[in-house]
């Protein structure tokens, strides 16, 4: 307080200055405005801010409690200006290093989203980017090159914000990188074609019938068999049908 008298005094300015006192009830946080005035004197104006300080603090320990919680999340949380047309993220969390290994500063430069676009995901995105504003949200996988070079699949979902008095808002977004599930997908579905294949090439009828005894599924062996084209033709027909009537008993008793 007196290094800030002798400022006032030194430089005719007002001087704003904060402090905290202990009382029996706890800390009181308070504002001083010291007011130059003519002959070297100086009034000084005391607000008691206690309750903004103590909210100011609560909001700080939100926000590390957040960054903390983002920093172990799978989701990459981002934002930028909703009328950038080649948008610059205004805002990313810090475990986007984790997940793609980029520092911070470096995604958010102007210049680095749309090189680091798979180029047949690059149209798209924008197509839909540009939509935002009316479609208001957006979800859709892409591919993201990470700082080593290798394209990751990511889940990307999109909002648009609106700005109160109808001004262009902003785009918040989150990117979740799902190569595995990606791959798990790719390989299941590899799986099922490699099935379909022996399947249809098993010169044994092979069939699938529900706890009815409908006929669901047959590979083109037992089709032939029926002298079907399709399984359209004798889909959800009963197999019974197709049995000579003096094996029926032995074919019910079979399917059991």
């Amino acid at each position: 307080v007196v290094t800030s008298l002798a400022d006032v005094r030194a430089t005719g300015r007002l001087v704003v200055i904060e402090y905290h006192l202990p009382t029996a009830a706890g800390t009181t946080h308070h504002e001083a405005r010291l007011v130059p005035l003519p002959d070297s004197l100086v009034v000084a104006v005391v607000l008691d801010v206690t309750d903004r300080a103590r909210a100011a603090a609560k909001l700080q320990d939100t926000e590390a409690e957040m960054r903390r919680v983002l920093t172990f999340s799978r989701a990459v949380v981002y934002s930028f200006d909703a009328s950038d047309a080649a948008p610059a993220l205004r805002t990313v969390s810090s475990n986007v290093t984790r997940i793609l290994g980029y520092g911070v500063d470096q995604v958010l430069a102007r210049g680095w989203l749309d090189p680091s676009l798979h180029p047949d995901d690059s149209a798209a995105s924008r197509h839909a980017l540009r939509a935002l504003p009316q479609t208001g949200h957006d979800i859709r996988e892409l591919r993201l090159r990470d700082a080593a070079g290798v394209y990751r699949w990511i889940r990307q979902e999109q909002v648009h914000v609106r700005q109160d008095g109808g001004g262009p808002g902003e785009v918040v977004g989150a990117w979740v990188d799902i190569t595995a599930e990606h791959e798990q997908r790719l390989a299941l579905r590899d799986r099922e074609a490699r099935l379909q294949t022996i399947v249809d090439t098993e010169p044994e009828c092979v069939k699938v019938v529900d706890t009815r005894g409908r006929l669901c599924e047959m590979n083109p062996a037992g089709l032939r068999m029926l002298e079907a084209q399709s399984i359209d033709e004798v889909q959800q027909q009963s197999m019974i049908d197709y049995v000579m009537p003096e094996h029926r008993h032995a074919f019910v008793s079979l399917s059991r």
